[in-house]
């Protein structure tokens, strides 16, 4: 399976000052946003790279909060990494969050041979079920015969949203992109056959992530954003939670069927990190977060997807009641 990873937007926060220096020019564009004031298109070495947002409106943002875009064409150059360095090294630039990121894979088929279209067609024909629940969008055309086109997990809301959709039909009737045709053809895929995309997009930095082994929780700064080995594990990982599906059951224990295997990725460390408010505690519920935590440990050499989520799930509940020191002196701590 050829698979080819990018990134496809990338769209961040900075403090700083819209001025010319080094090799960047801004030239004003005449109109804001709703957000921003002024927008200024963005040359660097004189090629245009981007645009940059300034003058927030809303009160409780600094006067030098900036957003920068980058132009989607330089996403797919090694120059990328420079543009950004240089926007911090040469105006001073701090960087301060981010705003979306995209990351993305085009391939042909997935890892079992199944052709994505015949995937999207079973999942509307309920033989298959999201394992987690969210809401989802479905896009297809009827000529005779549905055929579909496009599938999308999450709402506009969501700060992690998924999308499988038709690349090729979208760079040949919305906009052709030769820059993201030549990542292809450098990577093996054949253009004669269809090439889909499956697409996540996150936005604002509230989303983070823990790695199960050590409990570090990754952000998204600078240095997590330009390694390439870093974001292809984000994305693993998110894929891995939010595009997984198991075979449609009405069984109450459905939750615990082996999903499909639509990729083939081992060894997925990284999970979703939720800061929960702390709430307060009673003795109610330290009985109930030792008899949790032991009960959770039983068997705790058998590893699976649905007993990682129930772990996470029980560490979060008990961080929320502030009982982690508590968990660890009576030793009931749920562990993997």
């Amino acid at each position: 399976m050829v698979k080819v990873f990018s990134i496809d937007w990338f769209a961040a926060n900075f403090l700083g000052t819209v001025e010319n220096g080094g090799f960047f020019e801004f030239t004003p564009l005449g109109y804001g946003s709703r957000q921003f004031g002024l927008l200024h298109s963005v040359k660097w070495r004189g090629f245009d790279v981007g645009t940059v947002a300034s003058c927030p409106t809303l009160p409780s943002l600094p006067k030098n909060f900036i957003q920068f875009k980058m132009d989607n064409a330089w996403l797919y150059d090694s120059a990328f990494e420079y543009i950004v360095e240089d926007l911090m090294g040469m105006l001073g630039w701090k960087w301060h969050s981010l705003s979306r990121l995209d990351l993305a894979m085009d391939f042909h088929c997935f890892e079992n041979g199944m052709m994505p279209q015949g995937f999207i067609k079973r999942f509307m024909g309920g033989k298959y079920s999201l394992v987690s629940k969210a809401k989802f969008a479905v896009y297809g055309e009827a000529d005779g015969k549905n055929s579909f086109e496009s599938l999308t997990i999450g709402s506009r809301q969501s700060p992690c949203r998924v999308y499988l959709y038709n690349k090729t039909k979208e760079i040949e009737e919305v906009a052709y992109k030769s820059w993201i045709v030549n990542s292809w053809e450098k990577a093996g895929l054949d253009k004669s056959r269809e090439v889909w995309r499956l697409e996540v997009s996150i936005k604002h930095d509230g989303m983070k992530l823990v790695e199960v082994d050590s409990g570090d929780v990754f952000g998204f700064e600078w240095k997590d954003v330009k390694d390439r080995f870093a974001m292809c594990k984000v994305y693993e990982s998110l894929v891995s939670r939010y595009f997984r599906f198991i075979p449609y059951s009405e069984s109450k224990n459905r939750y615990r069927e082996k999903p499909l295997e639509l990729f083939g990725w081992t060894g997925l460390t990284l999970r979703r990190y939720r800061d929960v408010p702390k709430v307060k505690t009673n003795r109610t519920d330290k009985i109930f977060a030792a008899k949790l935590g032991k009960e959770m440990n039983v068997g705790c050499s058998v590893v699976s997807d649905f007993r990682m989520n129930a772990i996470l799930w029980a560490n979060d509940w008990i961080v929320a009641h502030g009982l982690e020191d508590y968990c660890e002196m009576r030793n009931c701590t749920p562990k993997v």
